[in-house]
């Protein structure tokens, strides 16, 4: 409750700047993956705004919205997602405070995805014609915001060439050990409960798995006690048996 309380009051506080200072964020020690040097954090306060709160279901941008600015995201979660012509949708993947979203649009007129907020959330934009231009600064940001973005590049390109090889219940499990990484600052406990922020769809999309093969991994490790199933959450009851399970090939 006290966090809850101590939540409300950071973001009852944010309402009523219109900027505010990468010193005093939350996650400014997950920005640009902790890249806090004077000179970059200084350049990324000058040219960012502070926005939020945005509700769960509300959109940072949309398909149709002009390409203009990269997000850096302060809290909450946000999936990226796009829609098919069979009306479907494709989730291309979630991401969490610290993380970089709308560089997947760069070169091109509009967005490429749909940025919907899962958790109540807090943004840094950044107009993106400041990385045009030859300020020093600016030159660094673009230095530290490629080196992340390929980072994370090799590490879904690794992932996805691991996953061909993976069982349901192998990717599933690797999901899971992902979210407790970005969802938990805490070293990870051997029982780890967590809250999901996105729906059990959702998951299924993101892994390539149809909506009836999640729901029988989730029955499967469930009787095999690796895992407790809830409705809303999903509880690791081994974490080192769980990650035995991944490495299995």
């Amino acid at each position: 409750m006290a966090n809850s309380r101590l939540h409300h009051e950071r973001a009852s506080l944010r309402l009523i700047k219109e900027k505010l200072e990468c010193s005093k964020c939350d996650s400014q020690h997950l920005c640009l993956d902790s890249c806090r040097d004077e000179e970059t954090m200084h350049a990324l306060n000058s040219v960012t705004i502070s926005k939020g709160p945005y509700k769960i279901g509300d959109f940072i941008y949309k398909i149709e919205n002009q390409f203009k600015s990269l997000f850096i995201i302060q809290s909450g979660v946000i999936k990226l997602e796009k829609p098919l012509r069979d009306g479907n949708v494709y989730v291309t993947g979630f991401y969490f405070p610290g993380d970089i979203i709308g560089l997947e649009s760069a070169g091109g007129a509009k967005y490429s995805y749909d940025a919907v907020v899962l958790d109540q959330a807090w943004v840094c934009e950044m107009p993106y014609h400041y990385f045009e231009s030859q300020d020093p600064s600016s030159v660094l940001l673009k230095e530290h915001i490629i080196s992340v973005y390929g980072q994370k590049l090799r590490e879904a390109d690794r992932l996805l060439a691991h996953d061909r090889y993976q069982t349901g219940e192998q990717r599933l499990l690797q999901f899971l050990e992902m979210l407790c990484k970005k969802l938990f600052t805490q070293n990870l406990e051997k029982t780890q409960k967590i809250q999901l922020p996105m729906s059990k769809g959702d998951i299924a999309n993101y892994l390539g798995l149809r909506p009836e093969s999640i729901s029988r991994a989730l029955q499967k490790l469930q009787r095999q006690g690796v895992i407790r199933n809830y409705k809303n959450a999903i509880e690791i009851v081994d974490m080192k048996v769980a990650k035995k399970m991944i490495c299995r090939s």
